[in-house]
């Protein structure tokens, strides 16, 4: 998942524009959903890594070295994912260790779609049609949360379209 900086991709869905999410609600109710995705795997990864190496929250350091610090840290924590090292608790007493897959999940191979012989626009045009039918899917009502979400996002493609003139 990817932001609108990003060019949509076979590997890589990025939101509806602007233009096409001002225009129809669904639209805009999936890219508020993709939004708060990214935001969610963001958090979430960043708090697995701080979870395993405690450190990572009170980094100190110059940019260079915080670098390589926490990538290092991801390489680190994807190996111990590898030899199921389970992840240690934080300190809410409540939240559960998560689960380790001993197998990556079967994937059935009509899932699988080769695109190495397609040129961009066509890549483009498929990815396209993949992500309009992700929205297809979801669940067409939206929470109150989400209905102010989409109201500001709205509201905030207009005043960028506007600022643009």
């Amino acid at each position: 998942m990817g932001d609108s900086g990003y060019a949509l991709s076979d590997v890589l869905i990025t939101p509806y524009p602007e233009d096409q999410s001002r225009e129809d609600d669904n639209k805009c109710l999936f890219n508020v959903r993709h939004s708060q995705a990214r935001v969610e795997q963001t958090e979430d990864i960043f708090g697995m890594l701080k979870r395993r190496f405690p450190y990572l929250k009170y980094l100190r350091v110059d940019l260079a070295n915080a670098i390589n610090i926490i990538a290092t840290s991801a390489v680190l924590h994807n190996i111990a994912l590898d030899w199921a090292d389970p992840l240690p608790l934080d300190d809410h007493p409540n939240l559960p260790n998560l689960p380790v897959l001993e197998q990556p999940p079967h994937v059935d191979a009509d899932q699988v779609v080769i695109v190495n012989d397609l040129n961009a626009e066509e890549r483009r045009l498929r990815a396209s049609v993949a992500r309009d039918n992700y929205r297809s899917l979801m669940d067409p009502n939206a929470t109150e949360r989400e209905l102010r979400k989409m109201a500001i996002h709205r509201a905030e493609a207009e005043a960028r379209r506007l600022a643009r003139r």
